[in-house]
């Protein structure tokens, strides 16, 4: 298994359509539909489920995507909704298998309360 180390992680905003964005969000939803089914979820699945649940809010002005990324591997990510009444609301925290365990989580949930904090 590789070993990814938080020093060398980069924490970047990118859009829910980039390339990141759309590799890091399509990993959240499979882990999400393969632990709903106990298996390994189908393109199929993974698809129906990104379309029920579109991510382009997640968006500026409306919202804010982070993606943690080691060069081109994908290895998180954390969305932040940005409503009225300067209400954040956190959804798709997701942190891949072979990075889990080593405080990505927590590093992503830092930076998205920093951003919930300064859109009051």
């Amino acid at each position: 298994m590789s070993r990814f180390w938080l020093g060398q992680i980069t924490v970047s905003p990118v859009r829910p359509d980039s390339r990141l964005g759309a590799v890091a969000l399509r990993s959240n939803f499979d882990d999400i539909v393969s632990r709903y089914h106990g298996r390994a979820a189908t393109a199929e699945e993974i698809d129906g489920a990104m379309h029920e649940s579109p991510s382009d809010d997640l968006a500026a002005p409306c919202g804010l995507l982070l993606v943690a990324h080691q060069g081109d591997a994908v290895l998180g990510c954390g969305g932040l909704r940005l409503l009225p009444s300067g209400i954040g609301e956190l959804t798709r925290l997701h942190v891949a298998v072979k990075a889990r365990r080593r405080g990505l989580a927590s590093r992503l949930l830092r930076e998205l309360g920093q951003a919930a904090r300064a859109h009051r």
